[in-house]
């Protein structure tokens, strides 16, 4: 990435991307009033049913706006998969006029694209433009030294209770089984901060790092899409 963060909140990088983002939620109609620390994973299973439930998530305007060279911070597997899946959905979507509601043929055909959309962006793990910017760099430099019992990440950026620019991660530690071991988590969580935060650090010098860890067992289980 070659711009600081936190000083080009409002550059024309992010706002493209911003818009995409946007674009692209509120076509889901995904309801994300929770903390991303406390959202529950969106499986393409439960968001197929919840789109096929609200047939208006395809229009015209539908994933509109991408521009693939502002992406280029997604993994080359991701950034492809991205491309392609924008553009299947957009070949449906031209078809359409302004307020003309799709038909049941042109919403099977964009939806697995738009699927694949949703799976990149991965809303219920990234808080915001910023964090699923940083987020993802994050990712892609902590994977070779992927600790085991690390489950996943999740992220959020804005102002900490100092007004000043703030990162914050959660990790997730898995658990083998039923019960909350302390002495086990806290050699865990050692382990991940020992790898994680100087990569966290390094690719968001400009803002303070708040790292926390949770364990899996306290992840919320969905059983489909809150809506």
């Amino acid at each position: 990435m070659d711009e600081p963060w936190i000083t080009t909140n409002h550059s024309p990088r992010q706002g493209i991307i911003a818009s995409f983002w946007a674009n692209v939620l509120a076509s889901s109609d995904l309801n994300l009033t929770s903390s991303v620390a406390d959202r529950p994973r969106f499986t393409p299973e439960a968001i197929e049913a919840s789109l096929a439930a609200k047939p208006k998530w395809l229009t015209s305007s539908t994933a509109k706006g991408f521009q693939k060279e502002e992406f280029e911070f997604l993994s080359e597997e991701e950034l492809n998969k991205l491309t392609d899946s924008v553009k299947g959905v957009r070949a449906v979507a031209s078809e359409m006029r302004p307020n003309e509601p799709a038909t049941v043929e042109q919403r099977e055909r964009a939806l697995p694209g738009f699927l694949a959309v949703l799976e990149v962006l991965d809303y219920d793990r990234y808080g915001d433009v910023w964090a699923l910017i940083l987020g993802k760099q994050i990712e892609r430099k902590l994977a070779a030294e992927w600790p085991p019992f690390l489950d996943h990440l999740r992220f959020r950026t804005g102002l900490d209770s100092t007004d000043d620019p703030a990162l914050w991660v959660w990790a997730f530690v898995t658990e083998e089984t039923e019960e909350y071991e302390v002495t086990r988590f806290l050699e865990r969580t050692d382990v991940i901060e020992d790898v994680l935060d100087p990569i966290a650090r390094e690719i968001a010098p400009e803002g303070r790092l708040y790292l926390r860890f949770r364990s899996t067992l306290d992840q919320p289980k969905a059983e489909g899409v809150p809506a």
